[in-house]
C-alpha cells in the first residue's frame, strides 16, 4: 500500500521547478512574468492554479505562466507512478504567490505550493522567497 507520507516533498519540488532559471520564456523567467503582471494589474497576490491552467484574479491570462505547467504536471504523475499512487490522486494542485515588499531594490515573491488529494488530505510546501530578475518586461512582450 503506497503511503501518503512519501508525496510530502512533492509541493517543494514543484515550487522549486517552476521557478527554476531554466523555466525561460522570451525575455523573463516566470517569477518576472508573474511580478509584471501584479505589478501591471495594481495587485499583490495571485493563485495559479497548476493542474487546470487557471489563474485567480485573471489578471495574468495574457502572460506565458502556462508555459511550464504542463512539465509540472508530468513530475507529478511520475512521483505518483513511482510511489504506487493513481496518476489522477490529486483534486488540487496550486501556487499561492504574494509580492512582498521591496527589499534593498530587489523584488520578492512569496510562494506557497498546496496539493489536495482525493481523501482531502493537503500537502503544503514551506514558503519560498523567489527574486524578479528581469524588471523591464512587458506582458505585451510574451
Amino acid at each position: 500500500m503506497s503511503k501518503k507520507n512519501r508525496l510530502n516533498g512533492l509541493p517543494n519540488t514543484l515550487i522549486q521547478k517552476y521557478f527554476s532559471t531554466l523555466n525561460h520564456y522570451k525575455v523573463g523567467y516566470m517569477a518576472d512574468w508573474i511580478w509584471i503582471g501584479l505589478k501591471s494589474k495594481d495587485v499583490t497576490t495571485v493563485t495559479i492554479d497548476f493542474l487546470n491552467d487557471l489563474v485567480n484574479p485573471s489578471i495574468l491570462e495574457e502572460s506565458p505562466i502556462f508555459v511550464y505547467t504542463p512539465d509540472l504536471r508530468m513530475t507529478i504523475v511520475s512521483k505518483l507512478k513511482s510511489e504506487g499512487f493513481d496518476i489522477d490522486n490529486f483534486i488540487e494542485g496550486s501556487f499561492s504567490i504574494t509580492h512582498m515588499e521591496t527589499v534593498d531594490e530587489d523584488e520578492l515573491l512569496n510562494v506557497v505550493c498546496t496539493l489536495v488529494d482525493h481523501s482531502g488530505f493537503t500537502y503544503q510546501s514551506k514558503t519560498y522567497t523567489e527574486f524578479v530578475y528581469t524588471k523591464n518586461i512587458k506582458l505585451s512582450d510574451a
